[in-house]
């Protein structure tokens, strides 16, 4: 099979559609993606700051991911996003969006974690705007109590970086197979 292997068991349905009061929640895919390319173009100097990818910089042309991001860009990686959740099951990659779907406030991601000790990653960012408002905290209590609710990692160790451990912490942490 190619990709990565399934992070949950085929018996376990992957919501598709979760409302809270404050938003709607639904997986990020190829055809959403004016909305997330829009929510994190708004938001690029925000997201520099605030959000990491593992210490393993995603450069377009010379600049950190968001900067430089195009519309090609955004259509791939939507559509990646989408077919790890929709044919792999191997992560999940969700958008917060307004009651009437029409703007995109923020993202939370489940992965495979790559660091010893945590078998699951997640994390979650909202756009500058949202940011400023006060979402930040809030979007990310209630996707953690989510994640812990209604995922099936009982048993399994759940790392927040950025959150719970700081970026710095989480970097150095050592890769699963590394002898450091």
């Amino acid at each position: 099979m190619i990709g990565r292997r399934p992070m949950v068991p085929e018996s376990f349905e992957v919501p598709e559609f979760v409302e809270t009061e404050s938003f709607i929640l639904r997986p990020l895919t190829w055809d959403g993606f004016p909305l997330d390319y829009e929510a994190y173009m708004s938001s690029v100097e925000h997201l520099q700051r605030t959000f990491d990818l593992d210490d393993e910089p995603l450069t377009l042309s010379g600049e950190r991911w968001p900067a430089n991001s195009d519309m090609e860009f955004a259509v791939l990686d939507a559509a990646w996003c989408h077919m790890e959740w929709k044919i792999f099951r191997s992560s999940f990659t969700y958008c917060a969006r307004n009651k009437a779907e029409t703007r995109q406030l923020g993202c939370g991601y489940i992965f495979p974690s790559l660091k010893q000790g945590f078998d699951v990653e997640c994390q979650t960012w909202v756009r500058v705007d949202e940011f400023e408002r006060g979402m930040d905290p809030e979007f990310y209590e209630w996707f953690r109590a989510w994640v812990e609710d209604v995922w099936p990692f009982e048993g399994q160790t759940v790392g927040w970086p950025g959150r719970e451990i700081s970026w710095a912490e989480w970097n150095a942490t050592p890769e699963k197979g590394s002898d450091a």
